[in-house]
């Protein structure tokens, strides 16, 4: 008798008496082995797009040398990667900003344009990691499903250079986060209602923003104290 069979006898002479035949032989060592075999791979990792960017234009690849790229091409997904790049560029703007301010220990007050600009820079970062979380879960191509997921793009602004006057650059705030706006208003159409709750939450904190910075522009808040 080989010593495949006499493990095979042991196992069935092992059977309990509640279990039937044909299931307690499924549950034998070998069967297993062969099922795993013809299953897929487990992958500690997801398979997450190498330096995914998102253009208008899909010809218009951005220049990384000779490292590969991938263009995010679902439609949901370029909304959110478009959100991302936007929100990247605010984040800068802010850290830009907040060096140009004035803000010592004696200034006091509910609301400083530094201490706005330095929360602000913080809220962006919580911000980024939400919608790269969000984008690591949605797919990266409109057309191929084996193509794995989507993931944050982080791609340059077209310019760091900071406005000139102190006015000027609040006007460039708003402005960012008018285009925002329009971006979160696509994205509670496009995306499903569970990712509701963040779009909203990050449309009451602009709204909260561009009161601010109407008060500031409207010579509301002290002038001495940018």
């Amino acid at each position: 008798m080989t010593q495949q069979a006499c493990d095979t006898c042991l196992w069935d002479q092992a059977r309990p008496a509640d279990f039937s035949e044909e299931k307690w032989n499924q549950l034998y060592p070998a069967a297993h082995l062969g099922y795993r075999a013809s299953a897929a791979p487990w992958s500690a990792s997801r398979k997450v797009a190498i330096n995914p960017f998102v253009s208008l234009d899909p010809n218009n690849d951005p220049a990384l040398s000779n490292s590969p790229t991938t263009p995010i091409t679902h439609p949901e997904s370029a909304l959110w990667a478009t959100l991302h790049n936007l929100r990247y560029r605010m984040l800068l703007n802010y850290l830009i900003h907040s060096f140009t301010l004035y803000g010592g220990l004696n200034v006091a007050g509910l609301i400083t344009p530094r201490g706005t600009i330095v929360n602000a820079t913080f809220g962006e970062m919580y911000n980024l990691r939400a919608i790269s979380e969000i984008l690591m879960q949605l797919p990266v191509s409109a057309t191929d499903p084996k193509a794995g997921f989507a993931g944050p793009p982080f791609q340059m602004p077209y310019t760091l250079n900071s406005p000139f006057g102190e006015a000027n650059r609040w006007r460039a705030h708003l402005d960012l986060l008018s285009a925002a706006e329009n971006l979160i208003a696509a994205l509670f159409r496009f995306a499903p209602p569970e990712r509701h709750p963040f779009l909203s939450t990050l449309r009451e904190a602009d709204k909260n923003m561009i009161q601010i910075a109407n008060r500031i522009l409207s010579v509301d808040i002290d002038r001495a104290l940018l």
